[in-house]
């Protein structure tokens, strides 16, 4: 088993990559992610390519856990799925 340790101070992310590492750990897929950010997938799956190997994550789940575990409460809370509009990035 595999041991992953990210320390807060080297977890340095964009905006783009802060939406999309949420929206993984909210379970979409990468097309369900592009379209909601109106991306194309192909730059969905270049955003988590750089963050896989900038921070040496082995898949989606270390990387969503990651920013899950790291980032603000505040942060994460502006991030929810709401019943009526779906999903609610601020």
């Amino acid at each position: 088993m595999t041991s992953l340790i990210v320390h807060h101070t080297a977890l340095r992310l964009s905006t783009r990559q802060k939406e999309i590492l949420a929206l993984i750990g909210q379970g979409l897929s990468d097309q369900e992610i592009a379209d909601h950010l109106r991306l194309s997938p192909s730059t969905v799956k270049t955003y988590l390519s750089r963050v896989y190997h900038r921070y040496g994550f082995k898949n989606r789940a270390q990387a969503a856990l990651a920013y899950a575990t790291l980032a603000p409460a505040s942060e994460l809370a502006a991030r929810q799925k709401t019943p009526d509009r779906g999903w609610d990035i601020q």
